[in-house]
């Protein structure tokens, strides 16, 4: 398994705080009907998806990517929730996340047996050998 490069690594943790931060605000938009949280939100989501494009643009695969982000978000959410909103957080709900996230990492991992040693290059829409 190749290691991301550095500026991969910062476009994800950039676009995952944009996302947390984005999904943090939300209630206080109280329904979109709050201009100045809803501003922030709403600007929050477009950081996150122009950093993602930019990830996917760089040749990071959306098989990896996209599983990551599902099971960090909802890990940091929890922490959201019980921290800043008062919510409750069930340790056996944090302890279901981590190992499915834990799993989703490992699945990422795994090298399609089937491959053809084709990627997907993502710069110019077609399919080229792979790096």
């Amino acid at each position: 398994m190749e290691l991301p490069t550095p500026s991969v690594v910062v476009l994800f943790l950039l676009a995952l705080l944009a996302n947390i931060g984005a999904l943090s605000v939300l209630p206080l938009t109280q329904g979109f009907s709050r201009l100045l949280p809803t501003l922030i939100c709403i600007s929050l989501f477009i950081v996150n998806i122009f950093f993602l494009a930019r990830l996917i643009h760089s040749g990071t695969l959306l098989s990896g990517l996209v599983p990551l982000m599902s099971g960090l978000i909802p890990l940091s959410m929890i922490l959201v929730g019980v921290f800043f909103y008062g919510e409750s957080g069930s340790p056996l709900r944090v302890a279901l996340l981590v190992g499915a996230c834990a799993l989703v990492f490992v699945a990422s991992t795994i090298e399609n047996q089937n491959s053809t040693n084709e990627s997907y290059d993502a710069t110019r829409g077609e399919k080229g050998p792979e790096k």
